[in-house]
């Protein structure tokens, strides 16, 4: 994903003339990472060859329109922890979001609750342009969309006049 992420979130800094540089991490244990490394190798390579994309597609994947059991959704929940530095790396900004749901459950909420911003935006003349994340386009509106959802949006720390503190 932080491909995919990095892209859009350049497109929005540059759209909005934010400027700015863009780093995703994705942290894990040294062994899950190295593995998940050398895993997303190994199928890149496997993908690469016709034949072999078709074996992994009718019999590793799961059919269209399936996905993991109730049970197995109950089990995943995430936690994000997103952080703004300046050039001299002091850190300006610090927000945790969270949600208890599962992962499936919450990305619908996302779009939803993304599609009814859109439209709220669209009605009151506010909405903007171009490929932009969801928080870029759509600001306090999602915001408060989204914690009225159930979703933990906390500023945990921010700098003000030089210092961070922690927010209240």
């Amino acid at each position: 994903m932080s491909a995919t992420n990095e892209r859009i979130v350049r497109r929005t800094n540059a759209l909005l003339g934010y400027g700015g540089t863009y780093v995703e991490a994705i942290e894990g244990t040294l062994g899950a990472v190295v593995g998940a490394t050398i895993t997303k190798y190994m199928m890149t390579a496997v993908l690469a060859v016709p034949f072999l994309r078709r074996y992994v597609a009718e019999n590793w994947l799961p059919p269209a329109g399936t996905g993991p059991t109730q049970s197995q959704r109950e089990g995943l929940w995430y936690k994000c922890i997103f952080v703004a530095t300046d050039k001299s790396g002091k850190v300006l900004r610090r927000v945790f979001l969270s949600d208890t749901r599962d992962v499936y459950t919450a990305s619908g909420i996302y779009v939803a609750e993304c599609a009814l911003s859109a439209l709220q935006m669209a009605k009151e003349g506010t909405l903007g342009f171009g490929v932009l994340t969801p928080m870029a386009a759509f600001g306090d509106v999602l915001l408060q969309r989204v914690r009225s959802a159930g979703v933990v949006v906390e500023v945990v720390e921010e700098a003000t006049t030089g210092t961070a503190t922690p927010a209240q």
